[in-house]
């Protein structure tokens, strides 16, 4: 499911953010105020990212990180 059918979802049914992996290619974006979050792959990443994983932190504030490795 690509960006554009998870975009499509998430209208649909009043999502804010969406996490999704699989495609080993990171993205932290947002689209008419919903948020896409994929880390992209920490052994096999695509699109000539580098190595990564992301932590997510849900609490008064939503925040976002990229690590690197």
């Amino acid at each position: 499911m690509g960006v554009n059918s998870l975009y499509r979802f998430a209208k649909d049914n009043n999502i804010d953010f969406v996490v999704f992996g699989h495609t080993h290619i990171p993205i932290y974006e947002t689209i008419d105020n919903i948020t896409f979050i994929n880390p992209g792959s920490l052994t096999y990443p695509r699109g000539g990212s580098d190595r990564a994983f992301g932590i997510l932190t849900l609490d008064d504030n939503i925040s976002y990180e990229e690590i690197k490795i």
